[in-house]
């Protein structure tokens, strides 16, 4: 019983290690994520300047498979005030109809208008760009949010 007790007593000591390691690691992950915004808001007045840096720094972490089908390529600043999105989706016999995609654009509006977390480029009317394109390249649909749809 006493064994027992010690191997359920150990089990708890690295579950709450595991824990307090996630917790701390969450922390830090926030801390730097918010001195990058900070960094970003500080270095430049220029929109165009910070959406290339933020551009830069999104694909650090790409390309990077969001679902089963999606794969998240790569972050472009394009200028004149326009961030792209680019795609890749793996399900080569996947077809949208124009109602398919007209849906799928009134979804991201609505998701832009929400995100507390693209007030950036809403405070500074950045059109948004979501490019999908198949495996072989082909596009499958090209959606611009502008400043009119999610204000």
């Amino acid at each position: 019983m006493k064994t027992l007790g010690k191997i359920i007593g150990g089990i708890l000591l690295i579950l709450c290690l595991v824990v307090v390691k996630t917790c701390v690691k969450a922390v830090f992950k926030a801390k730097r994520v918010e001195h990058q915004k900070e960094w970003v808001k500080q270095s430049t007045t220029d929109i165009d300047e910070k959406l290339e840096m933020i551009a830069d720094e999104l694909n650090k972490n790409y390309p990077q498979q969001l679902d089963e089908i999606t794969i998240m390529e790569r972050v472009e600043s394009m200028g004149n005030k326009r961030i792209k999105y680019h795609y890749t989706i793996l399900d080569d016999d996947l077809y949208y109809t124009p109602q398919d995609i007209e849906e799928h654009r009134q979804n991201m509006i609505r998701n832009v208008k929400n995100e507390s977390g693209l007030r950036l480029f809403k405070e500074n009317g950045v059109t948004l760009s979501y490019e999908y394109r198949k495996q072989n390249g082909e596009l499958i649909m090209l959606i611009d949010i502008t400043p009119e749809d999610y204000n």
